[in-house]
């Protein structure tokens, strides 16, 4: 089964025409000022603005922060820009109608079924960058279910301010200028994954106003459904070698090293609403076929202890953390046995917890991403540059492992199971002594 992972989508982005101004609303910082002065029509006709001053607005918005050891930092040197919260302002834009929300389901959230999840957009800030940037970060996520965020960039004349998207060493670029926009004036968008890095480059001059939403994976009211058809390139090569009665006949384990990060700190993660890109194919695709799935964390303890040698025995190997039993096919979670910090000097403290196989009996699909991206994802979001401070959840290192049934030529197949592992594993006095070596 061959497939290249960074072929898989990480940002997508669009346009939509203006067929009426849109309209802003914001509350005022003095009261002396006329309400009428509150107020702007863009249309994206000249400066951008049919109705009123975008002085006035400038005027009454405050600098804006950025997230940084858990607390909201304000430094112009990392990000100059003004911003207002959802509170204190209003927009006649809405992504639901304008077909963005759609278009982001359909690219960053696809589902296999019926059933699939559904994305929601929750309005996070309104944003003004007059000669301002914000340099390359990784969003802070805001809860277990945060998969991404919108950013609609309104037809207000500027020039520079390229929004620059980066994951697994591709990059997409997005020039909102007034320069680079077609003939008829337009509202230009992307949406991106949580765990993307991306910067705002300076804006050279004008006013770069954009609206920003937290992208949300809402899970479905009703059990998955099994699709009539499954069309998607992967599953048709993970169908063909679970038919083939030489591969694992007697059953066994693969592993896939997720190709993004994911806040699982939290009890109430849903890992199958949460899943993006290829992870969520390869995680449905063998869930559709049978196929038992669960993830787990994984350390890399290279760094803590250092290699001793240069040797494949010797040095040391990524280590699997507590268990995450199977979720069920509608995406309830039944337990996380998970570590509640995956730093690095916690290893020694940790009582980890071992199934009853070992690393050497798993046939891992792909490699670890790449050691950038690894890293951002081992450490705390708060010890992580962001768009706001938080505590509350941690990236990890993820594996998909994946429990294939027994080829069994009397039933002309494989057997569904119903969980990935058996329910046994051991514990240790030494934590170190469930380490186990994984190959690369």
């Amino acid at each position: 089964m061959e497939f290249s992972q960074r072929d898989f989508v990480f940002v997508c982005g669009g346009s939509i025409p203006i067929t009426t101004p849109v309209a802003l609303r914001w509350d005022r910082r003095n009261d002396e000022k006329a309400a009428s002065c509150c107020k702007l029509l863009i249309d994206g006709e000249g400066d951008g603005i049919k109705h009123g001053d975008i002085s006035n607005l400038i005027a009454d918005m405050r600098p804006a922060t950025f997230g940084l050891a858990g607390e909201d930092v304000y430094d112009e040197r990392y990000r100059k820009a003004l911003q207002l919260e959802p509170s204190n302002f209003s927009s006649s834009f809405c992504p639901y109608t304008s077909g963005t929300v759609d278009s982001i389901t359909q690219i960053l959230a696809p589902g296999l079924g019926n059933g699939a999840s559904s994305v929601r957009a929750e309005l996070y800030k309104l944003n003004a960058q007059p000669s301002g940037f914000f340099r390359a970060h990784v969003d802070t996520p805001r809860s277990p279910s945060h998969f991404g965020s919108l950013v609609v960039c309104l037809p207000v004349r500027h020039a520079g301010g390229n929004l620059q998207v980066r994951h697994n060493d591709k990059s997409m670029s997005f020039d909102w200028s007034t320069n680079s926009s077609a003939n008829q004036p337009s509202i230009q968008w992307a949406a991106f994954y949580s765990d993307c890095e991306h910067e705002v480059l300076p804006v050279t001059s004008g006013h770069r106003l954009t609206l920003t939403y937290n992208l949300y994976s809402v899970a479905p009211d009703q059990d998955l459904s099994k699709p009539t058809d499954l069309e998607l390139p992967l599953i048709q090569q993970m169908e063909l070698v679970l038919n083939n009665p030489d591969f694992l006949p007697k059953g066994g384990y693969l592993g896939f090293y997720t190709t993004h990060a994911y806040p699982h700190s939290s009890d109430s993660f849903s890992i199958s609403a949460s899943l993006k890109g290829i992870d969520k194919v390869i995680w449905q695709g063998f869930q559709r076929l049978g196929c038992g799935v669960c993830m787990r964390p994984v350390l890399d303890v290279a760094r803590q202890f250092g290699r001793q040698g240069n040797s494949e025995d010797a040095r040391p190997r990524p280590v699997l953390g507590k268990y995450l039993k199977l979720t069920t096919v509608d995406g309830t979670f039944e337990d996380w046995n998970g570590m509640e910090s995956v730093m690095f000097d916690d290893c020694y403290n940790s009582n980890l917890v071992e199934e009853g196989i070992g690393f050497e009996k798993v046939l891992w699909i792909n490699r670890p991403t790449e050691e950038k991206h690894r890293e951002a994802q081992i450490a705390y979001t708060a010890q992580q540059y962001g768009n706001e401070g938080s505590s509350a959840f941690i990236y990890s290192w993820c594996a998909i492992i994946i429990g294939v049934p027994p080829y069994s030529g009397e039933h002309g197949g494989r057997m569904r199971l119903e969980k990935t592992f058996e329910e046994r594993t051991r514990d240790w006095d030494d934590p170190l002594c469930t380490v186990s070596f994984l190959p690369k």
